[in-house]
């Protein structure tokens, strides 16, 4: 995942809990938040 890539999938994320989810969405949020935290370590490793 790119930079932009991780941003937007931010930005959804961020929106989407604005809006009630179902349980498949809360499921697919988890898998990316630990994509995003992964993806955070990386580029804060790369520094």
């Amino acid at each position: 995942l790119s930079d932009l890539d991780i941003k937007s999938v931010i930005y959804n994320y961020e929106s989407q809990t604005a809006a009630s989810l179902n349980i498949h969405d809360k499921k697919n949020i988890k898998k990316l938040k630990k994509k995003i935290h992964s993806f955070k370590l990386k580029t804060s490793l790369r520094r």
